[in-house]
């Protein structure tokens, strides 16, 4: 125990912990605050219910987009997408989740998706069970990303309340991540056996072949094509666990932008104005969404200091 009087209290920058010290030096510092940031939380185990919905949406989603891509033209493909994002809206704001679109986000918006029209309907075929294919994979895409984005916000409301006593920036950021990893590892493995299915359904042509015409340079191709997709994936689901599915969203109409810009710059993809301008006009209306985001968040965080209630000055 450290005496009641003759102390020193000082800050360890580094681990942004209190310690107590005698004046008089005849003991080691204390410590007055734990040391939240270093120790161990116990791994956070979503309810049975979020893991069987999110396995299921992990494997039907991605399943539904190529399918939709084997019944429709790349164009189509790309179109039907757009309708994703004003489902993404519809579903967060009925289940109360996000934040609301003020005008200059939602114009922001409604330009990302006029580029991406402009850019894609240049490629446009029609078919009844394509458009069928391309509506489901809009409905549960939506569904797809909304859950994932509540049970990362849930995740990681259960581990912010272990570090209540923590507020640096820093931890939080690193809860965060901890927290989207966590029920990450906890998911995938199953949404990866749930694909299964799937792949024989889908692909079991191309699996004969791959089977009956052995290609080690393939299957190395293949074996480099899955890492980089698995890393994909990774930060698409930090992406919509930290920020929100809606950004998630647009992120995907960023590439699709990029993708078109590249190939004509680097490939020398043969690509008219339309498609330039239509890819052009993605980017600029992306960075403007952008910066619409952040002002808004500044404007809310503003009100929320100023609704803060005053500490009463000591006398």
């Amino acid at each position: 125990m450290l005496p009641a009087r003759g102390l020193v209290v000082f800050s360890d920058f580094a681990s942004q912990r209190l310690f107590a010290q005698p004046l008089d030096g005849s003991g080691a510092p204390q410590p007055l605050t734990p040391d939240v940031e270093g120790a161990q939380l116990p791994p956070y185990r979503p309810p049975t219910k979020v893991v069987v919905a999110l396995v299921l949406l992990t494997a039907t989603a991605p399943s539904l987009a190529n399918a939709s891509l084997m019944f429709n033209s790349v164009g189509f493909t790309q179109l039907s997408k757009v309708l994703t994002t004003p489902s993404i809206a519809f579903i967060e704001r009925a289940r109360g989740h996000g934040h609301p679109l003020d005008t200059a986000r939602l114009l922001s918006m409604v330009f990302i998706h006029v580029g991406v029209y402009v850019a894609s309907v240049a490629d446009v075929t029609l078919n009844r069970t394509g458009c069928l294919v391309a509506l489901a994979n809009v409905c549960v895409t939506a569904r797809y990303k909304t859950a994932w984005s509540s049970a990362s916000r849930d995740a990681i409301a259960r581990r912010r309340a272990t570090r209540a006593a923590h507020e640096a920036a820093q931890t939080l950021a690193l809860d965060e991540r901890a927290a989207v990893r966590e029920l990450v590892e906890h998911t995938l493995p199953w949404a990866a056996a749930a694909l299964i299915p799937f792949i024989v359904f889908f692909e079991a042509a191309a699996l004969r072949n791959m089977v009956a015409t052995y290609d080690a340079l393939a299957y190395a191709r293949l074996f480099c094509i899955a890492v980089l997709g698995a890393w994909t994936s990774a930060t698409g689901y930090m992406v919509i666990g930290r920020l929100s599915a809606l950004t998630h969203q647009v992120l995907g109409q960023f590439k699709m932008a990029c993708l078109l810009l590249g190939s004509y710059v680097v490939l020398g993809a043969d690509l008219n104005r339309q498609q330039l301008g239509g890819a052009s006009l993605t980017m600029a209306s992306i960075v403007l969404y952008t910066r619409c985001t952040l002002a808004q968040r500044r404007r809310r965080e503003a009100r929320r200091r100023g609704a803060e209630p005053l500490g009463r000055s000591p006398s």
